[in-house]
């Protein structure tokens, strides 16, 4: 489940197809980059973050593609899947 913090709109689709898992002796695609829509916490503009999903903990720092201001992310992920995602003003 993909979950905000309480400002934040829940929204996500997946983007890019990466690699294969063998689960019963057949090849299966494995989703491990996520889009995920966030809203800045200073302007309040929504953008789009693509998430690497085979990293199971992540903290990284990106700026707003729209006020250019840092903004911290805290994402807890498996693959193919985002647990939490948290986004706050840097």
């Amino acid at each position: 489940m993909l979950s905000f913090g309480p400002r934040f709109r829940q929204k996500f689709s997946w983007l890019l197809v990466f690699g294969c898992e063998l689960r019963s002796g057949s090849p299966q695609l494995l989703i491990v980059q996520i889009a995920a829509s966030i809203n800045c916490p200073f302007c309040g503009q929504t953008f789009e973050l693509v998430i690497d999903t085979s990293i199971a903990s992540q903290r990284f720092t990106t700026d707003c593609e729209v006020c250019c201001r840092p903004i911290e992310v805290f994402v807890e992920a498996e693959p193919g899947e985002i647990l939490s995602l948290d986004v706050q003003s840097g």
